[in-house]
């Protein structure tokens, strides 16, 4: 393993400093990792244990994750920051895979980078609208969001909030737990590498996690979908609260050249609740694809 010193800024839109690191096999293919929201190189650790042996494994955090955002926070405006951060490296072939809204970023940076992607690997996510079915009930999205509209705007009060509750393991544990009993989660749930994403997540100024979901649900890369020509293994957890599987199937039919696979007794986490899975299942994919192969 290694990781580069962290970069200049990559792209600006007005000032946007940008930082990434590299991971694995220095002349290997490039594998890009798409976060969801408010994550970083947490969700990823099983994935990139595995891969980082035969690729080099690029990790970037979104604007607003790391300090006060500098752009408008829209999936555009992410994708032109990973077009930068790309065009740095200057290193092909490379594949995207996006997980949560990382599915929408890699969907909108295959449209707008100047080569496109090898293939696309899609986890837990939709071309449209991604939030709106959330809970598999549509009224239940016109309530979320006039509350997130208020959220994004409230005081520090809501920041001080999330980082006093990374910092207590009991809510950490507690809130594990309620959403594995309510099935939000599964009980085949890495349990040590969620509390990790949890606290990382809630560290996070909450306000700007707000705006970032509010800009998710606007988003629709249908188009971006339909116009992409190479190969995309598209995942989903069968019990999914927050992407409907109907949602994700609806992404499977945009696509040109997809296969979908459902995991069982897996909701949004199959990064931590279907690992071991994922590990045979990804590297399978990259060598169908012939990624070592030069475009």
């Amino acid at each position: 393993m290694f990781d580069s010193i962290p970069s200049t800024p990559a792209f600006q839109i007005g000032t946007i400093p940008t930082r990434y690191s590299l991971h694995g096999k220095k002349d290997g293919p490039l594998i890009v990792f798409c976060n969801g929201i408010g994550a970083s190189r947490t969700a990823w650790d099983d994935l990139l244990s595995i891969l980082s042996a035969q690729y080099t494994c690029l990790i970037w955090a979104y604007d607003g994750t790391q300090a006060s955002p500098t752009s408008d926070l829209t999936i555009k405006s992410q994708a032109s920051i990973l077009c930068g951060v790309l065009e740095k490296i200057d290193k092909s072939p490379f594949v995207l895979i996006g997980w949560s809204m990382g599915v929408q970023v890699a969907l909108q940076t295959a449209h707008m980078h100047h080569t496109p992607p090898s293939g696309l690997i899609l986890l837990n996510g939709a071309s449209s609208h991604p939030t709106s079915d959330v809970l598999n009930q549509k009224w239940l999205w016109p309530i979320i969001h006039p509350l997130l509209e208020r959220l994004q705007n409230s005081g520090s009060w809501l920041k001080r909030i999330g980082y006093e509750a990374q910092a207590s393991p009991l809510f950490l544990k507690s809130f594990t737990q309620l959403f594995i009993s309510t099935r939000c989660l599964s009980p085949e749930l890495d349990r040590d590498a969620f509390i990790a994403l949890l606290k990382l997540w809630l560290s996070v100024d909450l306000r700007h996690i707000a705006r970032q979901l509010l800009l998710l649900d606007q988003s629709n890369n249908t188009d971006h979908a339909n116009a992409f020509r190479g190969q995309t293994l598209i995942i989903a957890g069968a019990t999914d609260p927050l992407v409907a599987l109907h949602r994700t199937e609806e992404l499977a039919q945009c696509l040109n050249n997809s296969e979908l696979i459902v995991l069982n007794r897996s909701t949004h986490f199959t990064l931590m609740e279907q690992a071991q899975k994922l590990q045979k299942i990804v590297p399978a994919f990259l060598k169908k694809i012939e990624l070592e192969k030069p475009l």
